[in-house]
């Protein structure tokens, strides 16, 4: 399996400084280029005499196109894109994908750019690098480029976000490594940095996150209705926040904690079906729930809609019940005795509401 991660930033030799440095937690282990716009070894940095890596001139030939265009700091003309191979996943007795060689590597990279299209020739590409580093057990590579041209002219990615997923699901197939499903935002949310790192200093044996998703899918499993559902998380020592509508009060979702887990200040940290995984929203586990002859209801108490998830105007008195819920007026009525409001006003030229009189068959005779 190959992640790519895209961030965005504004200094690109503050960025060279730290990915041939010593990381955050010493994971930059022999950092070194597998690919770029131009021969690696022409660009791989000079190593001065007190053992640390010459950053000026690789930094400069990053920055030439930006300072062409006139872009700055505030432009956030850094492009930042992390690639790694998937690591061993204990909860889902997953191994870790085959360590990748330098040229395979650097061979993903460079299809990652030239699909985003910022790999281009004739001088419509960018300036960029790859850095290896290999982490034990966690292999990666970051891509570094400047969103300007060759000659002077602001880049602007577009799509991406899909485009690189598309290429890592190439790579997946060429090399072996394991899949990914396709990046349509329907994948269950992963921990975060700071969810992982928390789990360790705890003892935990997984992220709060990851626990959490598993009750949650063990009790929508055995529930049919919403009570049920929220009976079993209680059951199974959950705590849950029930979300309702400022306007009816409908139950609208929910949120559920680990008890014992707090932040900083002590409050309990909750995560919403949605935060958990697309399919654990309550509108879609109570579709789930809905009788079978019954598709255009959702489920929830106190809600009547025909899709999942979205709310519908209720029946007007007096529609037949075949010409569904939007029969009737989509506006409220003015009151009686008072004429609807186009009737009552109109727009003069300067943009200002006059009351509407009668209509003017003639201009009005000046006085002689």
């Amino acid at each position: 399996m190959v992640i790519g991660k895209v961030l965005r930033g504004s200094d690109a030799a503050g960025l060279l400084r730290y990915l041939y440095g010593p990381g955050r937690a010493n994971e930059h282990v022999r950092p070194r280029l597998v690919a770029g716009w131009d021969d690696p070894a022409v660009l791989e940095p000079a190593i001065r005499a007190d053992g640390r890596p010459d950053l000026r001139r690789l930094a400069d030939q990053l920055n030439a196109p930006l300072v062409a265009a006139g872009l700055g700091p505030n432009d956030r003309a850094v492009y930042h894109l992390v690639v790694a191979a998937a690591k061993a996943d204990a909860g889902r007795a997953l191994a870790a994908d085959r360590p990748l060689t330098d040229a395979e590597f650097g061979q993903i990279s460079t299809d990652l750019m030239e699909r985003t299209g910022l790999a281009q020739g004739g001088g419509a590409g960018v300036r960029w690098v790859a850095v290896r580093h290999d982490t034990p057990g966690a292999e990666h590579v970051h891509v570094v480029a400047t969103l300007a041209s060759e000659s002077g002219r602001r880049v602007w990615p577009r799509n991406d976000f899909y485009r690189i997923g598309e290429g890592c699901r190439a790579a997946e197939q060429r090399y072996g490594l394991r899949a990914t499903g396709e990046r349509d935002r329907t994948a269950a949310k992963r921990p975060t940095r700071a969810e992982t790192e928390k789990a360790v200093r705890t003892g935990g044996q997984v992220p709060v996150r990851v626990a959490l998703r598993r009750e949650v899918r063990a009790a929508a499993g055995g529930a049919g209705s919403v009570e049920a559902f929220f009976a079993r998380l209680r059951d199974v020592g959950l705590m849950v926040r029930e979300r309702r509508s400022e306007l009816d009060g409908a139950l609208t979702g929910y949120a559920v904690a680990l008890a014992g887990q707090a932040d900083a200040g002590g409050v309990s940290v909750f995560y919403s079906g949605g935060k958990l995984a697309a399919d654990l929203t309550l509108p879609k586990l109570a579709a789930r729930w809905a009788p079978a002859g019954q598709p255009g209801t959702d489920g929830v108490p106190g809600r009547d809609t025909g899709r999942p998830g979205r709310g519908r105007r209720p029946v007007t008195a007096g529609c037949p019940a075949s010409s569904g819920p939007r029969c009737g007026p989509r506006r409220s009525m003015p009151p009686a005795g008072r004429a609807p409001r186009s009737a009552r006003t109109r727009m003069t030229r300067r943009g200002r509401r006059t009351p509407r009189g009668p209509a003017r068959t003639s201009s009005p005779q000046r006085p002689g």
